[in-house]
């Protein structure tokens, strides 16, 4: 949360119309060449369409593709299926942006892998989220 948390508020997700709250968080145990990395995935709603994942682990091995199922099986039981969903999976260093249009056959996309080690992706993040904010109010 240390990298989500004042990108989400520069971006305008913690005032009205948005609705923010905490969810229960998640374990998540990946088996990657016998060992078992550990996580937790800590899920922040906002106004139904936008959900982030923030990914705590104890290895800076995790590849945030092995959380992309997981968001994806959250994403799929919002209720408000007639607009997108939209996610973003982080792990504080690098970021991936997901859309979800559920219809018959719920489609898909993922954005590129955004990285603080890369200059200008943390800005770019921010005016991904700032985009994002402005489409769903």
């Amino acid at each position: 949360m240390m990298m989500v948390a004042p990108l989400l508020d520069i971006a305008g997700f913690y005032d009205a119309p948005f609705n923010t709250r905490f969810e229960k968080s998640v374990t998540l145990e990946v088996e990657a060449e016998e060992e078992i990395l550990q996580g937790r995935i800590d899920a922040l709603v906002v106004q139904n369409q936008f959900w982030t994942w923030v990914i705590e682990v104890k290895r800076t091995t995790f590849s945030l593709s092995l959380g992309i199922p997981q968001a994806l099986a959250y994403m799929l039981t919002n209720s408000n299926s007639g607009k997108p969903t939209y996610g973003l999976l982080t792990g504080g260093e690098d970021f991936i942006f997901i859309k979800l249009q559920q219809q018959e056959n719920p489609v898909y996309g993922l954005s590129r892998k955004f990285s603080i080690l890369n200059q200008g992706d943390l800005y770019e993040v921010l005016k991904i989220l700032r985009h994002i904010g402005n489409s769903i109010t």
